[in-house]
């Protein structure tokens, strides 16, 4: 039966739907295929009711009803078919998805010399480039990022100001120009732009110039002890001995050693016991951005 006179061979609890030479099957959940001959996408067993694991992807469609779920930065799928979630999200990174990055405070720029001025004021944090510092945008489209080495390499692990986006895959040379040429550069290895008021070699008019910056982080949040503030008015529940950190409506929590979860509320992976103090034997893993820091 092939559905040209409304007759459409369908198996497996599946239902013919359509019109006459136009019929399809509507499949039974696990079943696919034309016919609902076979396991759809995500399932398997000799009666297809097995869900598989879910599968890391970075499609943001996939929603996990194929076991193919939308999962980024740094996180790890898991659950099965049809329920599948995403966890251990990198550092500075939360959401269902991990795709909303958290507690980096917006940074506030002065001092500029006058021919920079648009360097002053406010950048936000974007994401982390492969060195797993973020990078900052201003209103204006100006940036602040750290290169490992910006193409030279004469001038290796500079704070850059650019007036363009770095690659967020590239490991060095972010800005594609392999030249070094920079609004403002500073020499630093810190996880994030050196604060308080620094050195910094400005292109001035044409001229490189040493100018004092000052750079001071802009954290809006204030920790809590009330398990209901949300962030959103700037107030964010954090529990034994978190540190609230970021900008109203992003904010996140800084656990203390030992703890993890959105509100610092229960052990980090790698430690256990009543208070998280008992730090878990590590164990080998395949994957090579494992650290250590959670015992892989």
């Amino acid at each position: 039966d092939d559905g040209s006179d409304g007759n459409f061979y369908c198996i497996n609890g599946g239902t013919a739907v359509g019109t006459s030479g136009f019929c399809s099957c509507q499949c039974s959940t696990g079943f696919d295929d034309v016919n609902c001959a076979s396991c759809a996408l995500g399932y398997s067993g000799t009666d297809c009711a097995t869900t598989n694991p879910c599968v890391a992807s970075s499609d943001p469609t996939d929603d996990g009803f194929d076991g193919n779920f939308y999962c980024v930065n740094g996180g790890k799928a898991g659950g099965t078919t049809g329920s599948c979630t995403c966890t251990s999200c990198n550092p500075y990174f939360a959401g269902a998805h991990c795709e909303t990055m958290v507690g980096i405070a917006p940074l506030t720029v002065s001092e500029m010399c006058s021919q920079r001025n648009g360097l002053n004021g406010e950048f936000v944090p974007q994401s982390l480039t492969a060195s797993g510092r973020p990078w900052y945008r201003k209103a204006n489209g100006a940036t602040l990022y750290f290169d490992p080495d910006c193409g030279t390499g004469t001038s290796p692990h500079l704070w850059i100001f650019d007036g363009q986006e770095p690659s967020v895959t590239a490991a060095s040379n972010l800005d594609g120009d392999a030249s070094c040429g920079t609004l403002g550069r500073i020499s630093s290895t810190t996880a994030f732009p050196p604060t308080g008021r620094n050195p910094w070699t400005v292109n001035c008019g044409g001229t490189d110039t040493k100018v004092f910056v000052t750079i001071i982080e802009k954290n809006e949040c204030l920790t809590s002890t009330v398990p209901s503030d949300d962030g959103s008015d700037g107030n964010f529940y954090c529990a034994n001995g978190g540190t609230a950190w970021g900008a109203v409506g992003h904010c996140a929590c800084l656990c203390a050693t030992g703890f993890g979860g959105r509100n610092c509320e229960s052990c980090a992976l790698g430690y256990r016991g009543s208070d998280c103090a008992t730090a878990d034997p590590c164990v080998a893993s395949s994957d090579p951005t494992d650290d250590g820091f959670d015992g892989n």
